[in-house]
């Protein structure tokens, strides 16, 4: 898969000082009061869910994994039905095929229900009441009495085309008022309808040598702001529609994708500040083709000129527009599925040439057409197109992403798995309701899976996860029984105590990195009681690149979205159960080298002038000129290593250093791998030496308790930064898993399970060794995960890697050893300069005057003795590898935030107490904390001495064509 187009990444680069507001919300804004219900009280053009709850193979992201506004219909009992959603009444029978003039007329004369205000509909007003629940018929087929219809029968009158008169049953098309602006086939005048047998928008010409085309007309009422777009250009790459309260991306993206790479595309997109960019639903796609345009006509796609949508060079060699992917997929009476799209450029077929023979490729179907094509596959093979006009088969087709609109994610562990054999809409069992079985009645797992009605589910019928089948079949019979589905664990990622464990994989090895070995069923909780020597050993378990939702642990207990939906870390987990979690803990930098710098010295990257890896320098092309900064720790500081050595400690840093050029022997560790960078000495049975770095430091553990002296052991993983590296077993165990909504990568997925394997082993080793009640473990991140474009995406938080926004400071950070009670937590804010005064106080050595303040208050429950001399400083004057990666400063005081933006000089303010996400800014309205907090970065700023950005007096926006390559310097 193609990254984005280029243009996409340079919009977002540049700020925008106004907003454009298209002419269509001027237009709505004069638009007769609405008459909506439900989601439709706010906003004029509610979109209707598309009725698709079935999902289709292992993609995530599919139409039936979220769910919108549910169809809702009163039948009015007068000849009329109201949508309850969109406020748009309907007349409910079709009746007799009709000319488009007949019924344009008709629709003046129309007086059913009293009503004399009838018209026909828009082809957005007809598009509403498609139900994707519908099965596409084989158009040879004559019977229609088991067929399902693309329109909900059982209030609409809904008629098959008559093969009694000449017709296929497929012939049911329904006419809209709305003109095509150009021609279809040779020049002929054309109207777009939706076929509800079939389940798409078409063109179709208004006469033929047989005469004028017939239709099926249900004329509306009410409403009439329906499908009017009221687009608002919010300066960020982002265009939201007021009308259905949708954002979308203002660029497409530029290069065609199959329809599970589509999906991919979306999966993870974190961009302007939003993590739940998804692929749009047939209906929210179409709500935006612009039926006043065409490519013959305005030289443009059927779109907006508010969005950005990429030329492209048609099947016949001609300038065009591409069809954008939707993430609805609809079935064939055959069982198998296509998936739905959009032509925002000419809809093309290949016709026969009545004049020089063969073949010749035409508009067929208009620009703002809707069909459906293979996944995947190669479209060569179908070179001359398939159906009476040749339709072209698109397999690739371009994205543009979406969010907003009221769309919730669905619980994808319970969806139906659909695909060839799966059961048909018409076929399957209606689910419970959202309430739950009535009491006495079957489980809700058993209602919704057996199809046979035996009451227990077997494999073939329950067709999800084969790890979670054989979890719940606590027999192994093969089959599920009421009283075991009654005793089910919730699925991974959706609520409950906890990740489920594999049944043939057990739980993490502490001796053996074998993700398939147990633990030793012996093993016991630490005892916390306080040791007498007040030299306590330390261990620090530093990992690479893991955002705050890497684990499977809860980082807010109870909140199931602040631990990751498909990741399993069971000895992390057990961590956190045995000590105490911090909520709000943070990396004190958005990147590795200062953090790793600032917890060694216990000062922020901009006390230390290590702000970045590498030396800090731009290209010279960005608005801004950044500092260069000191790429070494002096040797005149202190560190902690230095100054537990000093105290009779023994030292050791295993794995990444990556400061410099210098080695950890010359800051005060004993044992060491030298000066090591990003890549581990890496076998293929361990792929990032998360285990021998395991044994490594269970050997050091080992040597120290031999010579009775006191350790603090440093390690620093090279896992879970990319590149994803894993153990062929450890990413076995996910590949059939259901992906979650955030993660999904299989391969990171086993990088994880290795390194949380590692954990185990080393929770192992100091049980063995006796060492739980004078041992202190330590569980941090460098740095949140990279949450672009790029998996693993950091949400609930905003951004990633290289930001100063949650996702790329917010890390896991976990503390257990004698004194903290066990399954505890602090929501007071926290960083990595904190563990240098902590770590100086259970070496019961004086704390050195630093940035950090000991936790030790927060983890024996005298919080209130805890103390702050400064609010916490966060600093990065450079530019990074990715759009948003450029020169911020942030100041966190208690739960407010600032965000300096040192491009166009302006702040954000947060409330992190009730936007953890941050993304409602505050900066306009609360002007008093605004300035305080101003006040306070700039004063901080100064008191560290920290080295500033400057305006760039050589930069020349003109020139800024292609991003430089900035790789190197984001590690």
């Amino acid at each position: 898969m193609k990254p984005l187009a280029l243009s996409f990444f340079i919009a977002a680069l540049s700020p925008v000082a106004s907003a454009h507001v298209s002419s269509a919300a001027q237009q709505a804004e004069a638009l007769p009061a609405k008459q909506l219900v439900s989601l439709g009280d706010e906003v004029p053009y509610a979109i209707v869910d598309t009725g698709q709850d079935q999902t289709f193979g292992p993609f995530q992201g599919q139409d039936g994994h979220y769910r919108g506004q549910a169809p809702s219909y009163r039948d009015e009992g007068n000849g009329t039905v109201t949508d309850l959603i969109t406020g748009l009444t309907w007349t409910s029978d079709p009746g007799t095929k009709m000319t488009l003039a007949e019924a344009m007329t008709g629709a003046k004369r129309c007086r059913v229900g009293g009503f004399q205000d009838w018209r026909m509909p828009t082809i957005k007003e007809l598009y509403s009441l498609i139900d994707f629940r519908g099965v596409d018929p084989d158009p040879r087929s004559t019977d229609v009495g088991s067929q399902r219809p693309f329109l909900d029968a059982s209030v609409f009158a809904f008629r098959y085309g008559d093969p009694e008169q000449g017709e296929r049953i497929i012939d049911s098309q329904f006419a809209s008022a709305t003109r095509y602006v150009s021609t279809t086939m040779n020049g002929n005048k054309t109207v777009f309808g939706v076929n509800f047998a079939d389940g798409r928008i078409k063109g179709y010409p208004e006469k033929s040598r047989r005469g004028e085309k017939t239709f099926f007309v249900l004329f509306v009422r009410g409403n009439q702001s329906y499908g009017k777009n009221a687009l608002v250009d919010n300066g960020d790459s982002t265009i939201t529609d007021a009308s259905t309260g949708l954002t979308w991306m203002k660029e497409d993206s530029g290069d065609s994708l199959d329809w599970p790479s589509a999906l991919a595309f979306a999966d993870g997109m974190e961009f302007a500040g939003h993590t739940d960019w998804r692929l749009p639903t047939a209906k929210e796609l179409q709500s935006i083709v612009d039926y006043t345009r065409s490519p013959d006509t305005t030289d443009s796609a059927a779109l907006d000129p508010i969005f950005r949508a990429t030329v492209i060079e048609n099947e016949g060699g001609i300038k065009d527009w591409a069809c954008y992917w939707s993430s609805t997929t609809h079935l064939n009476s055959r069982g198998s599925d296509s998936a739905v799209y959009i032509a925002f450029g000419r809809s093309l077929g290949w016709m026969d040439n009545p004049r020089g023979g063969g073949k010749q490729l035409l508009d067929v179907h208009g620009a703002g057409s809707q069909r459906s094509d293979p996944k995947t596959g190669d479209a060569t093979n179908v070179p001359y197109g398939r159906g009476p006009q040749g339709d072209v088969v698109r397999i690739a087709n371009m994205v543009r992403l979406v969010r907003g609109g009221g769309v919730v994610a669905t619980d994808i562990a319970e969806s139906i798995q659909g695909g060839k054999g799966a059961a048909l809409p018409s076929e399957r069992k209606p689910a419970p309701s959202e309430e739950g079985a009535p009491a006495g009645s079957k489980p809700r797992f058993i209602q919704r899976f057996d199809r046979n009605g035996d009451g227990e589910v077997t494999r073939d019928e329950f067709g999800g996860s084969a790890r979670r089948f054989r979890l719940v079949d606590s027999n192994h019979d093969g089959v599920i029984t009421a009283e075991e589905a009654e005793t089910m664990p919730p699925p991974p990622g959706r609520g409950g105590s906890g990740i489920e464990p594999s049944p043939d994989a057990g739980a993490n090895s502490a001796t053996d990195p074998s993700p398939g070995a147990e633990l030793n069923p012996g093993t016991s909780a630490p005892s916390l009681a306080a040791a007498t020597d007040k030299q306590f050993n330390i261990i620090l378990i530093l990992v690479d690149d893991m955002g705050w939702t890497g684990t499977s642990v809860e980082m807010v207990p109870g909140d199931a979205s602040t631990r990751s939906d498909f990741y399993q870390t069971p000895q992390i987990d057990r961590l956190a159960e045995e000590g105490l979690r911090f909520t709000r803990a943070y990396a004190p930098a958005a990147l590795c080298t200062p953090t790793r710098a600032a917890i060694l010295t216990g000062r922020t990257p901009a006390e230390n002038r290590i702000t970045t890896p590498g030396g800090g320098r731009g290209e010279g092309s960005e608005p801004m000129s950044t500092p260069r900064q000191r790429s070494d720790i002096p040797e005149e500081d202190v560190t902690v290593a230095e100054a537990l050595s000093a105290a009779g400690y023994t030292t050791a840093h295993l794995g990444k250093w990556h400061i410099g050029r210098g080695e950890p022997g010359s800051h005060g560790f004993e044992v060491h791998d030298g000066p090591t960078g990003n890549q581990p000495s890496a076998r293929a049975d361990d792929p990032k030496e998360i285990f021998s770095l395991t044994r490594r430091a269970i050997d050091f553990m080992r040597e120290a308790q031999a010579g009775g002296k006191p350790f603090y052991l440093h390690i620093s993983h090279y896992a879970v930064h990319a590149p994803s590296e894993t153990m062929h077993k450890s990413e076995a165990l996910f590949a059939t898993e259901p992906p979650g909504s955030h993660h999904s990568d299989v391969a990171y997925a086993g990088m994880t399970w290795d390194l949380d394997t590692s954990v185990g082993m080393l929770l192992e080793a100091v049980r063995e060794l006796k060492l739980e009640g004078n041992t202190y473990i330590v569980f941090m991140s460098d740095n949140g995960a990279a949450g672009k474009p790029r998996k693993p995406n950091n949400a609930p938080l905003r951004e990633g890697k290289g930001t100063l926004y949650e996702g790329g400071i917010r890390v896991p950070l976990l503390i257990r050893g004698p004194g903290i009670e066990a399954g505890t937590a602090s929501g007071t804010p926290v960083t990595g300069c904190d563990l240098f005064p902590t770590f100086l106080s259970w070496a019961n050595i004086t704390p050195m005057q630093r940035e950090g303040s000991s936790l030790v208050p927060l983890l024996t429950d005298q919080a209130d003795v805890f103390r702050r001399t400064a609010p916490l400083l966060f600093h990065f004057p450079h530019y990074g590898s990715g759009p948003n990666q450029k020169p911020q400063s942030a100041l966190i005081d208690g739960d407010l935030k600032l965000v300096r933006d040192w491009e166009s000089g302006t702040h954000q303010l947060f409330d992190l107490a009730t936007d953890s996400g941050e993304q409602h800014d505050l900066s306009s309205t609360h002007l008093t904390e605004l300035e305080k907090m101003i006040a306070a970065l700039d004063e901080r700023l100064v008191a560290a001495d920290a080295q500033l950005p400057t305006p760039n007096p050589n930069y020349d926006p003109d020139a800024l064509q292609e991003l430089p390559s900035r790789n190197k310097r984001n590690r």
